[in-house]
């Protein structure tokens, strides 16, 4: 899971930024997230089935970097508040 997240921190931003069709994305998690970051949209992100890319896209799409402190794993909570830093 933590290369998946690696990779969606990654590459959905840049994809948003460029006009990324999510709906191409074939992991729901990994669509979800791209069509949050996209519309900036928090409703998005409650879909997300993985606790730690859900918290992730909300402190992303919501800039609250408080929802990673729930995240268990070390690498996975820093990864998340990396991604409210891109607010």
């Amino acid at each position: 899971m933590r290369t998946l997240l690696a990779f969606a921190l990654l590459m959905v931003p840049t994809a948003a930024l460029a006009g990324a069709n999510c709906s191409t994305i074939d992991d729901p998690d990994q669509r979800a997230y791209c069509r949050a970051v996209a519309s900036r949209s928090v409703g998005n992100c409650s879909v997300i089935s993985d606790y730690a890319l859900r918290q992730t896209c909300r402190s992303r799409v919501g800039a609250n970097p408080s929802a990673c402190n729930t995240v268990t794993s070390q690498w996975d909570r820093e990864e998340c508040k990396r991604a409210a830093d891109k607010h």
